[in-house]
């Protein structure tokens, strides 16, 4: 029975490791804010396991709507080795256009979208060497052994990640449970408009966890996460 036993938890074993290597792996790269300090532009890139992958932007704002997303590449393998593009050429060019009148009304600069580039779905936005300095700038960091980012704090309370002003808790996001340790990091654009909290866990899989936005009274709330529609 011993034996029996051991087999079962060893198969057990490599069958995790097997849904593990044989899942999605998604990359979350914030390119540029808006001038303001309300908005966020991000792109997200898929891994399939099996060859191919998708390309979206994703617009996170302090304001509605909270998330606007465009989706632009979708060629995932469906199992043949093959990667079948199914996002014409046609609407990828609609999408990009879409999303340069929405960086546009959310007062973006330094981003441009890049049409010529659907043919190869690379480089589909550009965004200047300013815009990647205060995207750098944005993490939160060390300080006096806090992680802070101009006058916000964050402090680790149980399951919850709570951003404070002050002895002030502005917001609070709460961390699921999760089977391997992941990796938080936190971001905020100048001002403190928006606060937006990543996690990358164990396989490189990154994820949103959750978003803070101010009110009209300048106060941070947290927004809500449904999933956004892909624009058509």
């Amino acid at each position: 029975m011993r034996s029996i036993r051991s087999l079962v938890v060893v198969a057990s074993l490599l069958l995790g490791s097997v849904a593990s290597a044989m899942s999605l792996r998604t990359d979350l790269t914030v390119l540029a804010f808006s001038s303001d300090g309300a908005s966020a532009l991000v792109q997200i890139v898929v891994n399939g396991p099996e060859g191919g992958g998708q390309i979206a932007y994703e617009v996170w704002s302090a304001n509605a709507p909270v998330r606007e997303r465009f989706e632009l590449s979708s060629d995932l393998s469906p199992g043949d080795g093959s990667t079948p593009q199914t996002i014409e050429q046609k609407a990828c060019v609609e999408r990009l256009n879409q999303l340069a009148q929405v960086l546009k009304r959310r007062g973006f600069k330094g981003t441009t979208v890049q049409p010529a580039q659907c043919s190869k779905r690379g480089n589909l936005v550009a965004v200047d060497k300013q815009q990647l300095a205060d995207v750098g700038a944005a993490l939160f960091k060390a300080k006096n052994k806090k992680l802070a980012h101009d006058d916000l704090e964050v402090r680790f309370r149980g399951s919850n990640i709570e951003i404070m002003k002050g002895d002030v808790a502005q917001c609070a996001i709460t961390q699921p449970k999760r089977d391997a340790p992941a990796e938080i990091h936190v971001s905020g654009t100048k001002g403190g408009k928006l606060v937006f909290v990543l996690q990358k866990v164990s396989d490189g899989d990154e994820g949103l966890l959750g978003m803070c936005g101010a009110g009209a009274d300048g106060a941070l709330k947290l927004l809500p996460l449904a999933d956004p529609a892909p624009k058509k």
